[in-house]
């Protein structure tokens, strides 16, 4: 409006100092720090592309009907500059052409929100808002012919994306007649506000002095232990996924200002490596946090923290970084070997996009990579790979896939633990987009000079859990009480890089109830057969995909101690039994484990 000489430079300069006045006295206002606000938007937004991305899958229709609406909207936009330009009527269409590419660029920006992390409810966020800017093309189109072709085009983008939002897998269907009527409830609005006057209240009632937070995401626990959440700035770990988002949260556990208590569990999302996630504020908690005890309460009056491992905070003890920095160069494809050393090593791998994978991360998604992790012993491991957190940095020569793993570091001032020989970064041969030739810098931290009370005490502590994994002892048993069956079943996950043995999955019988069934994981050497230690997990993910409420109970995640089990090569099986009748099923699966 100010080029088209619509708007005078006086009036223009009183709007845009009024809304920068105002900004920054809601800003003050709120004690929001403005400039931090937005350094750490556009880092999440920037790195988000190369953490969240999620592979379409099945769900390839719905891509190709959000290209389409894509195409329609842009399409139109080069016929008007076309146009305007042959008729030499741009200065006339300016308005039309400017609102128009604005809508465009909306519309591509709801696109890569939809569509970068392109699991069903982001998928249906795109088709449920997209009409609203479709909507906006027709209303600004003006009064002429062109406005019916702008209206064919309206009507086409609402039909596409009212079909595919109403198709959407595992989604509430958004245009029924029974959900808008839903959400015209007014009792949900008298609720809003009485709990509104209430929050200051509900808030402080119970809470006590001592603070904490939550590592990765479940902040719910803090309030639910009465205890005062004293957050890093970035809350949830999964999104800490550059290097500057890691250092805001790396600085706040090393300040005096850290909460008293963590409450910590090693868990990540997109089969991320857990231990990747946050790499420099694990640090912080190497330094600056002590483990009080797992399976036991906060506080008597408030509860338990369930499987969590407690961290206080103690006195700060930085670990020692080493002075030099070795750089070496590696390939894609190719095994980087770990020497052996007692202190840590962090390792920061600094990954480049080509051209060709610049241009698919800005259109669409960027390439995948993959990391694989080789410990001394048992199995290797694979995880998704992010180039911001590579960058970030990572604990390289220990392998931390427990919680236990992770206090078991702590407690032995991190030379006990798994430790890793090699590692490998994969891209997918078939989405390449990385430059093959890449830099490792490779830095050593070790602990300073403990006090002998806290040295004594976490070896009393690293005992205690040695003779923990002690208990988990396999049960001799006799395998004629077993019927052999080919009942459904899968070995999810299994690890055998630690002291424990840990094999996780489910079994359930498909011709019968299974409301009363158990399911154990077993061994087979030879003759001999033993049945491992093993607990019931509820799975609904198995009742949503097979559709049968009784199988709710039939995850298991069994553990065993190495040095109970005798060495050998075993067949692992899936045992079922129904408590009811007493009868057994196994079922054999093509596992096999080495001891």
């Amino acid at each position: 409006m100010l080029l088209r000489k619509k708007l005078s430079l006086r009036y223009y300069a009183l709007l845009l100092g009024s809304y920068i006045l105002s900004i920054g006295l809601l800003a003050r206002l709120l004690n929001v720090d403005l400039h931090g606000y937005i350094t750490g938007s556009l880092h999440l937004i920037d790195a988000y592309n190369d953490a969240m991305s999620l592979a379409v899958g099945n769900n390839v229709i719905f891509l190709f009907a959000a290209l389409f609406i894509l195409l329609l909207a842009f399409i139109r936009l080069p016929g008007l500059i076309s146009t305007s330009i042959r008729k030499k009527t741009f200065r006339l269409n300016a308005d039309e052409l400017t609102i128009h590419g604005i809508l465009c660029f909306a519309l591509f920006i709801l696109y890569k929100s939809g569509f970068v992390r392109a699991d069903n409810y982001h998928i249906w966020h795109f088709f449920n808002i997209v009409s609203l800017p479709a909507a906006a093309i027709y209303l600004y189109c003006p009064p002429t012919l062109k406005k019916r072709t702008a209206a064919l085009f309206c009507w086409i983008i609402l039909g596409v994306a009212s079909v595919a939002a109403n198709t959407t897998p595992e989604i509430e269907r958004s245009f029924s007649f029974r959900r808008q009527l839903s959400l015209l409830q007014i009792t949900k609005f008298s609720t809003y506000f009485h709990e509104l006057t209430t929050y200051g209240q509900a808030a402080t009632a119970g809470a006590s002095n001592v603070s904490a937070d939550v590592i990765p995401t479940e902040i719910s626990k803090v309030y639910f232990s009465g205890l005062r959440y004293n957050p890093r700035p970035v809350i949830q770990s999964y999104s800490a996924y550059d290097s500057y988002l890691d250092s805001l949260n790396y600085e706040k556990y090393m300040s005096p200002g850290a909460p008293d208590y963590v409450l910590f569990s090693l868990k990540s999302i997109d089969n991320r490596y857990p231990f990747f996630d946050e790499s420099k504020t694990k640090l912080a908690i190497l330094s600056h946090y002590t483990p009080v005890a797992r399976n036991s309460p906060v506080n008597p009056a408030t509860g338990s923290i369930g499987d969590d491992l407690l961290l206080k905070k103690k006195d700060l003890a930085p670990l020692v970084r080493s002075k030099e920095t070795t750089w070496v160069h590696v390939r894609l494809g190719q095994d980087i070997p770990i020497p052996p050393r007692t202190d840590l090593q962090y390792s920061r791998i600094f990954v480049h996009y080509t051209a060709w994978g610049q241009l698919k991360r800005c259109i669409y998604q960027p390439p995948a990579l993959t990391i694989t992790l080789f410990p001394e012993e048992g199995e290797s491991f694979t995880y998704k790979a992010i180039p911001t957190m590579l960058e970030d940095g990572m604990l390289s020569n220990r392998y931390i896939g427990t919680t236990q793993d992770f206090q078991l570091l702590l407690q032995s001032a991190g030379r006990l633990g798994t430790p890793i020989k090699k590692i490998r970064i994969d891209e997918d041969p078939n989405n390449r987009g990385f430059e093959q030739e890449r830099e490792m810098g490779n830095s050593w931290y070790s602990y300073p000079p403990r006090p002998d009370p806290e040295r004594i005490a976490d070896s009393l502590e690293v005992a205690k859990l040695n003779q923990e994994w002690q208990q988990y002892k396999p049960e001799r048993t006799d395998s004629r009480l077993y019927q052999q069956d080919s009942f459904r079943c899968q070995i999810e996950n299994r690890t055998t890089y630690s002291p424990m043995i840990q094999i996780q999955g489910w079994g359930f019988r498909e011709n019968a109830s299974n409301g009363a069934i158990i399911v154990k994981a077993v061994l087979v050497s030879a003759d001999t057969m033993y049945t491992l230690p093993s607990e019931r997990q509820r799975r609904y993910d198995l009742t949503s995909y097979f559709h049968r409420n009784d199988i709710v109970g039939c995850g298991f995640k069994a553990r065993v101690s190495k040095s109970q089990l005798p060495p050998g090569t075993y067949k692992i099986g899936i045992a079922l039994e129904d408590t009811l009748s007493h009868k057994k099923w196994i079922c054999y699966t093509p596992s096999t484990l080495q001891r």
